[in-house]
């Protein structure tokens, strides 16, 4: 609908993926095999970055059309972007600062 979207947190952690988020989150949890995996590992806890990682790597498609190319993880309390690309195993992070 190309409008700008606010999703607001009520835990600790905030779970965003590229599928289609028109029809709700109950639409969302029920069909999006991506966000099923990573819920459950969420809720359990993250403690670091390493677990964040973990939980990129159960989600991420390794083949096909829709594989993943990139992902992005954000620490907001350090003001930190950290992309990593397929090409590099997702092994290397590219930190950027955000200025907000």
């Amino acid at each position: 609908d190309k409008q700008a979207h606010v999703f607001r947190r009520d835990k600790p952690y905030l779970l965003l993926t590229n599928s289609a988020f028109v029809e709700g989150l109950d639409f969302v949890e029920q069909h999006c095999a991506r966000y099923q995996r990573a819920k459950p590992m969420l809720e359990a806890g993250i403690e670091d970055t390493e677990q964040l990682l973990d939980v990129m790597k159960a989600i991420r498609f390794t083949s096909g059309e829709t594989r993943t190319l990139w992902t992005a993880t954000f620490d907001f309390s350090a003001r930190e972007m950290d992309v990593r690309y397929r090409p590099e195993g997702f092994e290397v992070a590219h930190r950027e600062r955000m200025g907000f």
